[in-house]
């Protein structure tokens, strides 16, 4: 994908409505492509020895050991982008909402970003999602540029591609570190020695997080 500018959107949390957790997206707006590909494959030979991509769940610190790898990599994160955290806490199955959520409320907040920034090409990065039908994927890229409404900036929509594909990782990051501070903050994680240093990389992140119901995205939306 040729872009001056990427966008990887990964989500964290299950969908369903069952589950009493939140939903949260992740939204990595990845500012310098060429810097952030050779820092993410100079980091990534340092931390594994060889090129690999990062995943939040797979790098969680051990009992006992320091979390070198999530440190590195959100050292990395935060020199190369703007993380965007959203949580929804749901009253019904984000199903119900996969184009309100992935598309109108991602492009609102990007709307707010992008709006700052002189006029570029945009690629918006999606992970391999079931909750996509074939349909929505075909709408959410035709419409994408008339919901983020700034027409100095042309999208290219991609699909799929999360577990090698170094830009959703980014996104991945923000999505896992957005859903555990949210579990941190509200008690349902009780390794309080985590949670601080969950704390500390959110932080150092700088992870801009906004917060929503299920009821919040419809009367915003389908009005």
């Amino acid at each position: 994908m040729t872009a001056s500018l990427i966008v990887a959107v990964d989500e964290s949390g299950s969908p369903s409505r069952t589950v009493d957790e939140p939903f949260c997206l992740g939204i990595s707006v990845i500012l310098d492509v060429d810097r952030f590909r050779d820092s993410y494959r100079e980091v990534s030979e340092r931390v594994f020895g060889r090129e690999a991509v990062f995943k939040y769940s797979h790098d969680r610190p051990k009992p006992g050991k320091a979390g070198r790898v999530k440190d590195e990599f959100i050292s990395l994160l935060s020199r190369h982008i703007l993380a965007l955290g959203i949580v929804i806490y749901k009253e019904e199955d984000i199903g119900n909402l996969v184009l309100e959520v992935y598309g109108k409320l991602v492009a609102l907040h990007l709307e707010r970003i992008l709006g700052k920034r002189k006029a570029s090409h945009v690629g918006l990065i999606y992970d391999r999602n079931p909750l996509f039908r074939e349909d929505q994927k075909t709408l959410l890229a035709n419409s994408f540029h008339k919901w983020v409404r700034l027409g100095s900036h042309s999208f290219t929509v991609k699909f799929g591609g999360k577990d090698k594909d170094i830009w959703v990782s980014s996104a991945d990051y923000v999505a896992g570190l957005t859903r555990e501070m949210t579990l941190c903050q509200g008690r349902k994680i009780s390794d309080m020695e985590y949670c601080e240093r969950v704390g500390l990389w959110f932080k150092g992140l700088n992870v801009s997080r906004s917060v929503y119901r299920t009821s919040d995205i419809r009367r915003m939306f389908l009005r």
